[in-house]
């Protein structure tokens, strides 16, 4: 509601890079990571935090992801829901896997289907009603779109295609679609 600088929240359970995030208007989740410092080095994480967005504070543990270790997932949430896809889980292995996430419940990760291949880096947006997931890389590079529904668990539907093929994507929508 005000501009200024940026303050202090709190800290996440586990200092990590490579994670993603979800909310609802009350939760926001971070889940997945990997840190190659302190030791050991190249450590995958499927650990999963929670903050109640109205309030400053370290996170605290809502679960882990059901793989356990995940980088660079795609992951987005309606008001009640959300989902993590693919993300790496070992230098040698990219997942296809949808986790889902009930946002109000804690230790709720349950699987909820796949992507059509394993892929990471890949952008995720949302309305209250589906999930997109677009681009990312196993090895090679992708420009596949696929969706899946919330109010169902399931695979993905196709969507269509990015007009290039890319990872390192981020992705963002409103109540109505998706960017």
């Amino acid at each position: 509601a005000s501009t200024g600088d940026a303050k202090d929240f709190g800290n996440l359970t586990v200092a990590r890079q490579g994670l993603e995030a979800m909310s609802s208007s009350t939760r926001a989740v971070f889940a997945g990571g990997y840190t190659d410092s302190p030791a050991p080095a190249g450590t995958y994480y499927g650990t999963v935090d929670y903050v109640t967005i109205s309030t400053t504070g370290n996170a605290l543990d809502f679960s882990d992801t059901t793989t356990h270790t995940v980088l660079e997932p795609g992951a987005c949430s309606n008001s009640t829901r959300g989902l993590l896809a693919g993300g790496q889980s070992s230098p040698s292995s990219v997942k296809a896997n949808i986790d889902h996430f009930t946002l109000a419940t804690l230790g709720s990760v349950t699987d909820f289907g796949d992507l059509s291949a394993g892929r990471k880096d890949h952008g995720a947006a949302s309305s209250p009603t589906r999930a997109i997931f677009g681009g990312g890389a196993n090895p090679a590079v992708t420009d596949t779109i696929e969706s899946v529904q919330f109010a169902s668990t399931g695979s993905y539907t196709s969507f269509g295609t990015l007009t290039l093929a890319r990872t390192a994507t981020t992705a963002c929508s409103n109540a109505h679609g998706g960017l």
